[in-house]
């Protein structure tokens, strides 16, 4: 079964994953770019931040501890690398030496779970990559490092400074001289050439003429230097609207190269989900790690329109079914339990407001993201209506999330925030049951009567454990993130694993 987790890949590795698993691991972890990265909708201005690749030292000090004292036998082999690089930048860039130390103590833990015939592609750009190697060396041992692969895209913008900066590495180790490899090729680009004595001169030698049909339909073997793939801004139909999505032939061409069918495939940064999108329908197992529910929730959305609606043809319900008992999502509340302690899980910053956005995408809200002041706004939803042309139109309502205690004045206090806003209705979630003043107060506002006929309440209360039953009210709310594609799938279309 393909298994989804939602937390931190440090703690998931370490706990979840066991010893010589994997097959073929590829990461696209955050660059340190220092930027924040936000999800765009779909026909909408609405945006939400998926993560801020912002390192700082708050947690040096934690994983310190772990590295050389709690379990210095198990971190032994990256003490020497981290006091290089702790002497070499801690004074003049703790952010990098920060953003060093959260990747080098996951990258041993992928080492441990990689199995000795595995291979492991790490993606990334000049901003931290010479740092990286080191600790791919480090870690892997220099022997086991086998390609740097550059790949080289356009796209828009330009620097009138500098040549401009279009290509990432990709930083290729196996864990032993027994790992899977199977080659890649590309069409020549001028053809095979016949020389003057008869003999076809192929892209590096010479071959006889009947070899000629053979090496023009498989292609040269593939170079490090990879040109051939758009970047996904310039491939309209994968656009997910995520930010730092990566496009399925480049995933294509390093899975079909380090892994075979049924083999297991591991991505700990997993973001929209290409890797498992691709990794399914290339017939291999699967396991993604994910710390946003944003990424979460797009993941499996994706997979049950690319896959399950759209290539099997399953009605909405059967899809569901099918996706259960296919893929296991682990960290997602299952009970009243779980959501309270993912309510109060507020040691990071990097899952400081995931309660939030669980209950928000749960309900298919968007998270607002606050800038300043609470203005009782935690999210929204569109529902559709049409104008008085009777052209359709998307009407934007609030929703406000409540872990606390909550009553009656709760609700008065999000009616203005509606009216305020100008918002027809709005969905107010809380972790406690609604009181019955609260739900005596909603019965009193005026109702919403869309173009189309249908009445809505000012207010409904949706409870997390009506979340976690999918007991949700029944609202014209419009989809804003963007479907998936149909699926090719290979073979034997049926063929889920």
């Amino acid at each position: 079964m393909n298994k989804l987790y939602y937390g931190d890949n440090f703690d998931i590795l370490r706990n979840h994953i066991e010893d010589n698993s994997v097959d073929l691991i590829y990461i696209d972890p955050p660059f340190n770019s220092k930027r924040n990265y936000n999800i765009i909708y779909d026909g909408a201005s609405a945006q939400a931040e998926v993560f801020k690749d912002t390192w700082s030292l708050r947690s040096w000090q934690d994983e310190k501890r772990l590295i050389f004292f709690d379990e210095a036998q198990r971190y032994s082999g990256i003490h020497n690398i981290i006091d290089a690089l702790e002497k070499l930048l801690i004074n003049s860039n703790p952010s990098l030496f920060g953003y060093l130390v959260n990747m080098a103590i996951r990258i041993v833990e992928l080492h441990r779970v990689l199995k000795d015939t595995g291979s492991f592609y790490l993606h990334c750009d000049p901003v931290a990559s010479h740092y990286l190697k080191l600790i791919l060396d480090e870690v892997f041992g220099i022997r086991n490092f086998r390609n740097e692969i550059v790949w080289c895209y356009t796209s828009p913008g330009h620097s009138k400074r500098d040549f401009q900066r279009k290509h990432d590495s990709i930083f290729r180790y196996t864990k032993s001289d027994r790992y899977i490899f199977n080659q890649q090729y590309i069409a020549y680009k001028s053809g095979i050439h016949v020389k003057e004595e008869g003999e076809v001169l192929a892209y590096k030698g010479t071959i006889k003429e009947s070899q000629k049909q053979e090496y023009e339909a498989r292609g040269k073997p593939l170079e490090d230097w990879w040109v051939d793939i758009y970047p996904t801004d310039r491939v309209r139909k994968e656009r997910l609207g995520y930010p730092t999505q990566k496009p399925e032939a480049l995933l294509e061409r390093i899975i079909n190269a380090g892994s075979n069918e049924g083999d297991v495939v591991l991505d700990a940064f997993c973001g929209c989900g290409t890797t498992v999108a691709v990794a399914q329908r290339l017939k291999r197992k699967w396991v993604g790690i994910d710390i946003t529910f944003l990424s979460i929730d797009l993941i499996r959305q994706r997979l049950l329109d690319e896959f399950y609606r759209n290539t099997l043809g399953l009605n909405e319900i059967e899809a569901k079914v099918k996706f259960d008992e296919d893929v296991t999502i682990f960290g997602i509340p299952r009970d009243l339990e779980g959501a309270k302690q993912l309510a109060v899980q507020t040691k990071s910053d990097r899952v400081r407001k995931e309660f939030e956005k669980w209950a928000i995408f749960s309900v298919g809200g968007v998270y607002f993201e606050k800038k300043g002041a609470d203005t009782g706004i935690d999210g929204y939803f569109y529902i559709q209506d049409v104008d008085q042309n009777r052209k359709l139109k998307k009407l934007k309502c609030l929703i406000q999330v409540k872990s606390g205690k909550v009553g009656v004045r709760d609700i008065r206090d999000f009616s203005y925030t509606l009216d305020r806003e100008g918002s027809p209705i709005g969905i107010f979630i809380t972790l406690e049951n609604p009181t019955k003043p609260m739900l005596d107060e909603i019965g009193k506002m005026p109702q919403y009567t869309t173009q189309l006929g249908k009445t809505l309440q000012r207010i409904y209360i949706v409870t997390i454990q009506d979340i976690i039953d999918d007991d949700l009210p029944n609202l014209p709310i419009q989809r804003i993130t963007k479907r998936a594609q149909r699926a090719k799938m290979e073979n034997n279309q049926n063929t889920m694993f």
